[in-house]
């Protein structure tokens, strides 16, 4: 009975201290500047399915860009991903209108979705399925249907692959969702100021509203979802 409690015992002991010894801890390499000629600040960061590295951040409203940039190496070096013109000697970042809040998020294939904020009145949006080499724009993509007036977008990506689901939804997949802080900055309307409007797409460039039954508001060609504002989406 001591021999067999005796072997019990150091079986249990080395099941778990080897994993203990063994443990490194969390350690961080030496900084690196994403961009040391174009400076941004609120930096947002992502990292796709394969690996690569993602940054963006508003340059400012009086800019009327974001820089939007990625790495290919664990974050040792960085490139710029440009939606419009590609940058050259002659010609600097292409990236209006923007210069506002920037949100970027991934489906399973390593698509990226990207959002822009400019100057409080709409959204600028655009994806790419190839890493930033070609990127996909949409000018006011997401608010083009609720009026100018918008602010603090969030990005989140419904993408079930290979897991059972129980939402009801059947439709082409990946569903992108898009809300932000709706200003209700119209004219003549009896739009609410400050509540969360949902938008969804499958594209993640053309959004439309994503809840339905909600009523018409005068002045505007989709009914508001009355959430309240600042909301961070999240799907389980």
């Amino acid at each position: 009975m001591l021999a067999v409690g005796l072997v019990a015992v150091g079986a249990f002991w080395v099941a778990h201290a080897v994993p203990v010894r063994s443990a490194a801890g969390i350690t961080f390499s030496t900084p690196t500047i994403v961009d040391p000629i174009h400076t941004f600040g609120e930096p947002d960061i992502g990292i796709d399915a394969q690996g690569r590295l993602f940054v963006s951040g508003p340059t400012g409203t009086g800019t009327q860009r974001s820089m939007w940039e990625g790495s290919v190496d664990g974050g040792r070096t960085f490139r710029e991903v440009s939606a419009g013109p590609p940058p050259s000697p002659l010609l600097g970042t292409e990236q209006p209108p923007g210069g506002g809040d920037t949100e970027v998020k991934f489906d399973h294939t390593g698509k990226q979705y990207f959002a822009d904020l400019y100057a409080l009145a709409c959204l600028r949006t655009a994806a790419t399925s190839d890493g930033g080499a070609t990127v996909q724009n949409g000018i006011a993509g997401g608010c083009e249907t609720t009026g100018p007036g918008a602010d603090r977008q969030w990005l989140s990506v419904f993408d079930p692959v290979g897991v059972t689901t129980q939402s009801p939804y059947t439709g082409p997949l990946p569903l992108v969702y898009l809300d932000y802080n709706d200003l209700g900055l119209v004219a003549g309307s009896n739009y609410p100021n400050g509540g969360a409007q949902w938008n969804k797409s499958t594209d993640g460039i053309n959004y439309t509203q994503a809840i339905s039954g909600n009523p018409q508001v005068i002045g505007q060609a989709a009914p508001y979802a009355p959430f309240g504002a600042d909301g961070y989406p999240a799907i389980d």
